[in-house]
């Protein structure tokens, strides 16, 4: 923003301190600019000659170095203009220490994001049913599976054609994930995203996989029916502890049905998202993937 003072920390480039020459609103050239560095107590921290990436721009060198006096700190500039005109001109700016965040994870951690993004989709941003411990056990099933689906994996890499037939092939690392570490290897978006729709696909699957062992044996394990009584919702179970709860099948059964047509939208949009992957490596020209 205009006029907004600009914030350095140690050890930053003093290229973020920049000036600008115009005449009648055009940019044009100095015969020479330099610029003076001078820390809070005004000592003079560093003098140099400013660099010029762009047309009327012109920019400190070098780095803001440590032992000096932190706080407001100013650049002086000196500058010769084409028709030998000498000017001068003052900005001052922050210089802070190394900027320092505190946290509970790795710095390099990249799984935290993932587990972020299958809690917001799945349903549960506030990681009440999916905690982390759980998650990771997710994640490491699902890079395996994906790795065998992409054919990636070490025992499931294709050989090609005997006789040097099938055209070239192309040579893609495996996923790899340490979820202590918080790493995923190789990181970019693309196989991220896959990893991320894998681990949706094996909660939905497993979500619907209880349900319905749930629906079968509503009347049965640790809810046995004492005294049943018919109602609109189903049935009014008391236990052999005397705690009513009310089952009802028809209603486990509906979300029994309801969750096998999210599995089948999210196994759709996997599988159409992994053959795009491989339509990307393979080019479509033949190649193969090992």
């Amino acid at each position: 923003m205009t006029n907004e003072t600009k914030v350095l920390t140690l050890g930053q480039s003093a290229s973020a301190l920049d000036i600008f020459l115009a005449t009648n609103g055009n940019a044009v050239s100095g015969k020479y600019v330099g610029f003076q560095l001078y820390d809070a107590s005004s000592a003079q921290v560093v003098s140099g000659v400013a660099l010029n990436p762009a047309l009327g721009q012109y920019t400190g060198s070098g780095i803001i170095p440590a032992g000096y006096q932190l706080g407001a700190w100013s650049v002086k500039w000196t500058i010769v203009t084409l028709g030998d005109s000498l000017l001068n001109a003052n900005e001052s700016f922050i210089v802070n220490d190394a900027t320092v965040t505190i946290g509970f994870v790795p710095a390099t951690d990249q799984t935290g994001s993932i587990y972020e993004a299958v809690r917001i989709d799945i349903g549960d941003p506030e990681g009440a049913i999916f905690n982390d411990d759980f998650l990771k056990r997710v994640l490491v099933k699902a890079v395996r599976r994906l790795n065998h689906r992409l054919g990636l994996s070490a025992t499931n890499r294709p050989l090609g054609i005997p006789g040097g037939f099938g055209g070239p092939r192309l040579k893609v690392s495996p996923i790899q994930v340490n979820v202590e570490a918080g790493t995923v290897t190789p990181n970019n978006d693309e196989l991220i995203d896959l990893v991320i729709m894998m681990m949706e696909y094996l909660i939905i699957t497993s979500e619907t996989s209880s349900l319905k062992r749930l629906a079968a044996t509503s009347a049965s394990g640790p809810f046995a029916v004492i005294n049943a009584a018919t109602s609109q919702d189903g049935i009014s179970v008391t236990n052999a502890d005397g705690v009513s709860i009310s089952i009802s099948p028809s209603r486990l059964s509906n979300r029994a049905t309801l969750h096998r047509l999210d599995v089948e939208t999210r196994k759709n949009d996997l599988e159409n998202a992994i053959k795009a992957f491989l339509g990307r490596q393979t080019a479509n020209y033949g190649k193969m993937i090992y």
